[in-house]
């Protein structure tokens, strides 16, 4: 897709590329969303502006974007049961944040969900990303992520 394309698929008028600061490479685009919806941004972690929209194709995207409701009740299905982290889950669909893809992973995309405060951090939030694969199916995969705030 052309990057004109997939802004007006995400409804909104930019894009943001973030670099690494001691390589200069570019690592982080993210999309923000303008729409009505519940997420606020579409990011590519560590793919390049041109790989983005080698990335996406139309159908795909349409699909994406038709599926996420369904995508959203099915990781938090899933996360209802998981239990390999220390952590307990306790997301609701108002906690969904964005849309994450990610290079060399298991999972095609992932779907992030605040989990609120890290019990073991002062100042950090526990984000919970869930993996599905291009045909979106569940992948399995899950990652935890602190950042700060």
């Amino acid at each position: 897709m052309k990057k004109e394309e997939i802004l007006s698929l995400w409804n909104t008028q930019c894009w943001r590329i973030e670099k690494n600061i001691q390589t200069g490479d570019e690592f982080w685009t993210s999309i923000p969303h303008s729409g009505k919806d519940e997420w606020e941004f579409v990011i590519f972690r560590e793919f390049t502006e041109e790989e983005v929209c080698e990335l996406l194709d139309r159908d795909f995207a349409m699909q994406l974007k038709e599926k996420l409701p369904d995508l959203i009740k099915q990781a938090l299905d899933f996360l209802e049961d998981y239990d390999e982290g220390e952590w307990q889950c306790n997301c609701t669909e108002e906690d969904f944040s964005d849309i994450i893809f990610l290079k060399n992973h298991k999972s095609f995309f992932m779907l992030e969900f605040d989990n609120g405060d890290n019990p073991e951090e002062f100042q950090e939030e526990l984000m919970v990303l869930v993996g599905f694969d291009r045909n979106f199916h569940l992948t399995n995969e899950v990652i935890e992520e602190s950042i700060w705030r």
